[in-house]
């Protein structure tokens, strides 16, 4: 008997602008077969620090988890999101 393995594509994980964390998978040949939005990054992640830039009213509102490193999600001072920063991603 003998066992064989076929790696048909690729599963990655990644954040959108709005904060979402999003799962694509990829066929072997880089096609996008399907993509979930999994949840939101403080569903999904352990808060760690806000940093507020006085001169911007930016806040930056830093989340870490093992599978995704750590992230920050941007926001206004009307707490609408206006982007995603990766800070480190996982060794």
């Amino acid at each position: 008997m003998s066992l064989r393995v076929l790696i048909l594509g690729t599963i990655v994980q990644f954040l959108d602008d709005f904060g979402n964390v999003l799962q694509k998978t990829l066929s072997s040949t880089g096609e996008t077969l399907s993509q979930t939005v999994l949840g939101t990054v403080p569903q999904l992640m352990s808060f760690v620090s806000n940093v507020t830039d006085t001169a911007t009213g930016i806040t930056a509102s830093r989340y870490s988890s093992p599978t995704l490193g750590v992230v920050e999600v941007l926001s206004n001072t009307l707490g609408q999101i206006v982007g995603t920063r990766v800070v480190s991603v996982p060794v």
